[in-house]
């Protein structure tokens, strides 16, 4: 009798974890419904041009009110010669400063497009589309989210990438530059 009512409380208990971690899997990492139930959103991080302050986020971003916090990346960030835009690369230490931002679904391909981001593991997408670990000021892990890597296996990046961003941010770097 004790063998039968052991096995049902084991049963229930396994149930309730499975529930709790299909939650967090769904909340965390799928799409989440916006206030208006009508959109499915993602979060996604930003290390340049599409931060706040900055050309593309006017362009694509700011109407949509999708900064959600300031975070950062492990990494190398460099110029690209003849760009207004940076490369990151995932080499390196260095604490890159950007932004967690959440779009729309049709904002993300749009961004993808943008991005020169064709398909994963393509060799002629200008970025890669990489979910990595974002970190808060602590350098602590606070979230895993798409990130636009510059594709070194691109033949055409390896010429193109220019000098390492020793600020390690790209605002502040093009904040000095329009001074100089």
């Amino acid at each position: 009798m004790m063998s039968f009512f052991k096995k049902i409380i084991i049963y229930v208990v396994t149930i309730s974890k499975l529930c709790y971690l299909f939650k967090v899997f769904f909340e965390n990492y799928m799409y989440k419904i916006t206030k208006g139930g009508n959109l499915l959103m993602n979060k996604i991080f930003v290390y340049g041009s599409l931060r706040q302050g900055m050309y593309n986020y006017d362009k694509y971003l700011k109407s949509e009110n999708t900064f959600r916090c300031k975070a950062y990346i492990q990494g190398s960030l460099y110029t690209i010669k003849n760009e207004l835009y940076p490369a990151l690369l995932l080499e390196g230490h260095h604490m890159i400063v950007g932004e967690i931002h959440e779009v729309s679904h049709e904002t993300m391909k749009t961004l993808d497009d943008m991005e020169g981001y064709i398909l994963e593991n393509d060799d002629h997408n200008e970025y890669d589309k990489i979910v990595c670990d974002i970190y808060d000021e602590n350098q602590q892990i606070i979230d895993q989210l798409p990130t636009y890597v510059f594709n070194m296996r691109n033949p055409n990046n390896k010429e193109r990438l220019g000098t390492f961003i020793d600020c390690l941010d790209y605002v502040e770097y093009m904040k000095k530059a329009e001074t100089k």
